[in-house]
């Protein structure tokens, strides 16, 4: 798939903001930390992410994290992951903030721009271990 993204050029001007008072490992650990405990107390706010959430649980599943599952959806992981931690995390913060700014976070359904400008590729968010922790006690 090829999904439209924005570039690691695109994403610098927000790492060098997130980055300007810790190290770069120092603010992935906070960031995914805040974002467990946001996920533990609402599990369906993984979909604001879209298909941003791949990349985003792989860092908890390489991280031997597995509070949300193991299950990663390969051919979305490969078509979003940018191949850097930070540049994953960027992005999908952006793509959140987008989202919220519209008031979609708790929809499922995205549409997402192709680079050549073709006809939108339709995600619905669909973890079944994120949706299976919102409906346990």
């Amino acid at each position: 798939m090829d999904i439209y993204k924005p570039s690691e050029n695109d994403l610098q001007p927000l790492l060098d903001q997130a980055t300007a008072n810790q190290p770069a490992d120092q603010w992935i650990e906070k960031f995914l930390a805040n974002l467990k405990a946001i996920l533990l107390k609402n599990p369906l706010r993984y979909r604001a992410y879209g298909p941003y959430w791949w990349p985003l649980k792989k860092l908890f599943v390489d991280r031997d994290d597995l509070a949300f599952g193991d299950f990663i959806d390969l051919e979305w992981l490969s078509s979003m992951d940018y191949g850097k931690s930070e540049f994953n995390i960027l992005a999908a913060f952006a793509y959140e903030e987008m989202r919220m700014a519209k008031n979609f976070i708790g929809d499922p359904f995205h549409v997402m721009e192709t680079i050549d400008g073709g006809d939108a590729v339709e995600f619905a968010s669909n973890d079944p271990e994120m949706e299976m922790m919102a409906v346990l006690p």
